[in-house]
């Protein structure tokens, strides 16, 4: 009916309007010159992002879950689930950003499914609050090997840079021992002459 298709095209106008603000944010983030000393803003605005996306989801899964056959729902219900867990690579760098983004997809889709009236759609809404906490754990399992990797490609280069240091002053030092070798040598040559004058 007209009323529905008018729901999908608004649906539709909200999906695109948060995907070109989101690509704006991420070319205005790679355009500023300044990222590591305003981080704590640029995360702010992604988790903005994540949120409007997130909510967007959500939303789909309130208004079009209950128009729609149960084959539908089903395909529906995956690709809601699919799209939480698409989210983990997105934004497993910093957890509690992929948190608020599966929250915003997984509370309202559980509530839909809660009160739908299916013994079926009861159960998996019964199973999504475990999937959210999983993927949380995942996300938040990465989150900390991302971080202990970035601790490790620091150490590494402060490690290099002492290496290099230490390569330059043996360098310097046996630069060093070699003109004193050279120093000797020639005392020993001027000796053994002096030698044969006497």
């Amino acid at each position: 009916d007209a009323r529905f298709k008018q729901v999908v095209l608004t649906w539709w106008i909200l999906v695109l309007v948060v995907t070109a603000a989101t690509t704006a944010l991420y070319f205005a983030y790679r355009r500023a010159s300044n990222t590591v000393a305003e981080a704590g803003r640029w995360l702010r605005w992604l988790a903005i992002g994540a949120l409007a996306n997130g909510v967007n989801w959500g939303l789909a899964a309130a208004v079009f879950f209950r128009a729609h056959t149960h084959e539908e729902q089903v395909f529906l219900s995956l690709l809601l689930v699919g799209i939480t867990a698409g989210g983990i690579p997105a934004f497993a760098a910093c957890w509690p950003i992929f948190a608020i983004y599966a929250a915003s997809i997984v509370v309202p889709f559980t509530y839909v499914l809660t009160t739908f009236g299916n013994r079926l759609f009861t159960e998996i809404a019964i199973l999504l609050p475990l999937f959210y906490a999983a993927s949380v754990a995942v996300a938040y399992r990465l989150d900390h090997v991302f971080v202990s990797g970035f601790r490790l490609r620091k150490a590494y280069g402060k490690l290099t840079a002492d290496h290099t240091e230490l390569n330059r002053h043996h360098a310097e030092l046996n630069r060093g021992l070699e003109e004193q070798y050279a120093e000797l040598v020639q005392a020993q040559r001027e000796i053994a002459d002096s030698g044969r004058k006497l």
